[in-house]
């Protein structure tokens, strides 16, 4: 485990946060992936980032900034029962934002043809 590497578990609805590593570090911004697991212990690797204006100091995968953000991104999953539920979720959240967006094209041309 390299000093960057920290261990870090955290377990909610029978979805396990693996690990949290961090791929790049600026004094502004930290890239890092969040290694989940389902309950059918499939596992995906989330790619998220950590924006705040630090100056000094080092940050590691145990910094709370990061952890919090990842328990709030994990949360949100982790009420699926699974990666395909969620998957179909997200899929059913950008048709309907397409729908309503085309809805609103429509709206506009008719009111033009008018």
């Amino acid at each position: 485990m390299t000093p960057d590497k920290k261990e870090f578990k955290y377990e909610f609805n029978k979805w396990l946060i693996e690990e949290i590593d961090i791929s790049y570090v600026s004094s502004s911004r930290i890239d890092f992936d969040i290694v989940i697991s389902d309950p059918q212990n499939k596992i995906r690797r989330m790619k998220e980032n950590f924006i705040q204006n630090r100056k000094f100091g080092h940050f590691d995968t145990l910094d709370i900034g990061l952890i919090i953000q990842s328990i709030d991104l994990f949360h949100s999953i982790a009420k699926y029962n699974n990666w395909i539920e969620f998957d179909i979720q997200m899929e059913s959240n950008k048709l309907r934002q397409e729908n309503e967006q085309l809805k609103a094209k429509i709206k506009k041309l008719k009111n033009n043809c008018r």
